[in-house]
């Protein structure tokens, strides 16, 4: 039959005259495809997977909290941190003997490792392995190393914050100290003790001995004493004042102080898990039943046109 014959009759007319080779054809091509589409030739692929919100990360400039745990989880410390955890070099089978072996296996995780933002503003951790329980690990293994990621990078933070109020506690310290020290010296050679309260008391006495016409060493100490609330005086409440003001400025660096120790020892994580991992009970990857179907529809094509090739001669 010829090839121009055989485009202007029945094609199932044409197809049914070779039957035989193209059944043959499609077992051969179907016993093949079971046989190679098997685990032993081809490593199938587990999938893991879980849902993740950011929680306690606060937003810098115009990056969301959901933006900013994208790019920790890309980050090339959580992964030489999974890759060291689960020894992924020797998993992967990455010689290490390569020029370029890191890229490599950078590469492999990448392939194997899907990090994405969802709708919803959260983000979706998938581990493709061979194991479905190495697959599974890996998801919880990305989660806690990002908490320890971003913990570690406030803990850093809250450490330097922690040496600044330290130094200015100091610094407020020695400068309390030394306005105390003045303070004492100010009352203890001048009598003085509360400038206000004892000026009233002292010139409420003076004027009361002067009505009175009283004199001699009573009236020598009231005058004394006035004579040093007016050379002393200001300058010991205004020292006071400012002991009063420094200390409640002391107080409120102390208050912060002690927040950033509490950050430095907290034990806090940075995910809300909505959709937790698990192993897979089957593979996700590849679909078998649609290998076998495409190569018997490959293998059936592919007989048509060599058919159609032998015949082409004949014409």
């Amino acid at each position: 039959m010829k090839t121009n014959n055989i485009l202007k009759s029945n094609f199932a007319k044409w197809i049914w005259h070779y039957w035989t080779p193209l059944l043959i054809v499609q077992v051969v091509a179907f016993a093949a495809a079971v046989v190679f589409t098997n685990p032993y030739f081809i490593n199938y692929q587990y999938k893991s997977s879980a849902t993740v919100y950011p929680y306690n990360l606060t937003e810098f400039s115009k990056e969301s909290a959901t933006e900013q745990m994208l790019q920790f989880l890309n980050s090339v410390d959580i992964k030489n941190d999974i890759i060291r955890k689960f020894n992924l070099i020797k998993h992967y089978g990455i010689d290490t003997t390569g020029k370029y072996y890191y890229s490599k296996l950078l590469n492999e995780y990448d392939n194997n490792v899907t990090i994405s933002g969802t709708e919803f503003e959260a983000v979706q951790i998938t581990v493709y392995d061979r194991s479905n329980d190495t697959a599974y690990l890996m998801v919880k293994g990305i989660i806690n190393a990002l908490n320890k990621k971003i913990l570690a990078i406030q803990k850093e933070k809250s450490v330097e914050s922690m040496l600044i109020f330290k130094e200015a506690l100091e610094i407020k310290k020695r400068e309390l100290d030394s306005m105390y020290a003045i303070s004492k010296q100010l009352s203890v050679q001048y009598g003085l003790v509360d400038y206000k309260n004892e000026s009233r008391e002292v010139v409420r006495a003076y004027y009361q001995m002067l009505a009175s016409s009283k004199a001699g060493k009573p009236m020598d100490d009231i005058t004394m004493q006035m004579k040093n609330l007016e050379e002393k005086g200001e300058e010991f409440d205004a020292l006071n004042e400012h002991i009063k003001n420094s200390v409640d400025e002391y107080d409120k660096i102390l208050i912060s102080y002690n927040e950033t120790l509490r950050d430095i020892n907290k034990q806090i994580t940075f995910t809300n898990i909505v959709a937790a991992p698990y192993p897979a009970d089957r593979w996700s990857y590849p679909v078998r039943w649609l290998m076998i179907f495409g190569a018997c529809l490959s293998a059936f094509v592919f007989s048509l046109v060599i058919i159609m090739l032998l015949e082409k001669p004949h014409e």
